[in-house]
């Protein structure tokens, strides 16, 4: 049985109460992962049959549960490991979508357990991997609405209050000078990092959460998947960000000006979020990521 988290806060509907499509009941939660939505670990049955499943529920403006849900079928059918959507639907105004837990861990998991050893010396492979199928991704022929925009496709406004104010000031002033034509649309995942690609066996086992995907701007998702995150122990370096490129490079193309833009753009913003101002460590390192990409 899946496990998670304990509650952490309060869910915005009691997931009990759901009347469930498709035959689907729910049995116990079992966890509380941290996400934007609320997002349950479950056991339930449906059609007499035991399963574990994640349930969704969404709490937040950009989520979009029914564009996910209708890509998950598409991409299924493209032969991606995706879950399999159980139960969706809309109860008390709150979007909520039931998927098949699937098998795998996180590479933060990985590279922080037992074998975590192992899977440093093999990482430069992992983030191939994890290149090429973003590459994958973006190359399927697949027409679908554009994605919606959300603040980081835009400039950030730099807080007064900020620490590193000087420092992103003239990144800022040359973002603003040297926006790039946006090439051809392509279909993109939206959201593709780490945390939402399983690993099992040093493969790719599942690719999650779908629901900001769209025909968008293959660089920028490109560049949302290969920036730094606050405690992300990989892709720390050019060498690693490099490996995750010449995996995508295998299944697709990317102007690499652009993608520089769209880089700088993305540490702009997370050095923008007050959550990061008293991360010393991630200040230092998206701050040296910066001035590679200078």
């Amino acid at each position: 049985m899946i496990t998670g988290p304990a509650k952490w806060r309060e869910p915005i509907i009691d997931p009990f109460i759901i009347p469930f499509t498709n035959g689907l009941t729910l049995h116990k939660i079992a966890g509380y992962p941290h996400a934007g939505n609320d997002v349950f670990a479950c056991s339930g049955s449906q059609h007499d049959r035991e399963i574990d499943f994640y349930l969704k529920i969404s709490r937040h403006c950009d989520a979009d549960l029914s564009n996910e849900a209708a890509i998950l079928v598409e991409m299924r059918r493209f032969g991606l490991p995706v879950p399999r959507v159980y139960s969706q639907g809309e109860h008390k105004g709150a979007a909520y979508l039931a998927l098949a837990a699937m098998p795998g861990e996180r590479l933060s998991a990985l590279l922080s357990g037992g074998s975590s050893r192992h899977y440093r010396e093999r990482l430069p492979e992992l983030l191939f991997g994890m290149g090429r199928m973003l590459g994958h991704i973006h190359s399927l022929p697949l027409l679908w609405r554009p994605v919606k925009l959300r603040r980081q496709h835009g400039l950030p406004k730099l807080s007064g209050e900020n620490p590193l104010f000087k420092e992103l000031q003239p990144v800022l002033k040359w973002l603003e000078g040297h926006i790039p034509e946006r090439s051809k649309s392509v279909f993109v995942h939206g959201d593709y990092h780490y945390a939402n690609v399983l690993w099992e066996n040093e493969e790719i086992s599942a690719v999650l959460d779908w629901e900001l995907c769209g025909a968008g701007w293959r660089e920028f998702d490109l560049a949302w998947a290969t920036i730094l995150r606050p405690s992300q122990q990989f892709l720390k370096t050019e060498k690693e960000v490099e490996a995750f490129l010449g995996g995508y490079r295998k299944a697709a193309q990317y102007d690499a000006e652009a993608l520089r833009w769209c880089r700088k753009l993305g540490y702009c913003h997370f050095l923008n979020n007050k959550g990061t101002w008293r991360k010393k460590e991630y200040q230092e390192a998206a701050l040296s990521a910066l001035e590679r990409e200078s």
